[in-house]
């Protein structure tokens, strides 16, 4: 295989994954253990006009008192053990940018080394009392990378709600909004001279700052005890000097759209 389809199916791991997860978590909190795999179509890279048939796959399992909750190459590991509280660390591997790239002219910009992320998340989950089940969440997380890939801060805050209109019918619609530090913007949207003089994109800095907000809805039906379907679409916006920048104002696209379908088993 060989690396640039690895790097797609990589990508589409770590986008779809995430929001797979917060439903399993969410919709199935008495199960044991969660995995699911599927396809989806997502854009070639952060900020792309272009999209690629991709995997996906999650997966939850509980052992000791805690939960492990992955999300393709990232994933948490929550230490509660109070039901509607979770906290631990967490972890993102993000990958790189290089000549790959759909678009001509961003893959003659400087390659990007890939990024390994660590740090921590809180969650706050309560029902609300609109209708049995109903569950609202808060979550803040933190990660820095400490492999040299941006050697950035992000920082993500969401919120989630999580109905059940039918017993075998899970619904989870959430909204997040992330902010990352100016080292994290610079690697992935500034255009440097040398990389302006290769691509013919004018040459941009990007600084630090409000990075994107998102929309998402998932929903998951159990056709039997162990097996479901789950599908996913998730709209986000780019903003500040990331939606400015001329890999995305000029040979992109700030709208990033993900859709995926997969199949579960729950055990």
């Amino acid at each position: 295989m060989t690396n640039w389809l690895q790097a797609r199916m990589v990508r589409g791991l770590i986008a779809g994954c995430a929001a797979l997860c917060a439903t399993s978590v969410a919709a199935q909190p008495m199960q044991r253990g969660f995995v699911a795999l599927g396809g989806a179509v997502g854009p070639d890279y952060s900020g792309s006009s272009d999209y690629r048939v991709l995997p996906f796959a999650a997966a939850r399992l509980s052992f000791a008192g805690v939960t492990f909750e992955s999300e393709g190459l990232g994933g948490r590991l929550n230490l509660s053990q109070t039901r509607g509280f979770g906290y631990g660390p967490s972890f993102r591997f993000r990958f790189g940018r290089d000549d790959s790239v759909e678009n001509d002219q961003v893959a003659e910009l400087e390659e990007i080394d890939e990024a390994f992320e660590i740090g921590g998340f809180v969650r706050i989950g309560r029902p609300i009392g609109l209708t049995r089940g109903d569950v609202a969440s808060l979550s803040v997380e933190v990660l820095g990378d400490v492999a040299g890939g941006h050697s950035g801060v992000v920082g993500r805050v969401s919120a989630a709600y999580t109905m059940r209109p039918a017993q075998r019918l899970g619904l989870t619609l959430a909204t997040s909004a992330t902010i990352v530090s100016e080292a994290f913007n610079d690697t992935y949207f500034s255009v440097s001279d040398a990389g302006s003089a290769a691509s013919g994109l004018d040459a941009f800095t990007a600084e630090g700052g409000l990075n994107n907000v998102g929309l998402s809805a998932i929903a998951r039906y159990q056709v039997t005890e162990r097996w479901g379907v789950t599908g996913l679409v998730s709209v986000s916006r780019l903003l500040g000097d990331a939606a400015d920048s001329p890999v995305v104002d000029d040979v992109g696209s700030p709208t990033q759209v993900f859709g995926g379908l997969g199949i579960s088993y729950s055990f």
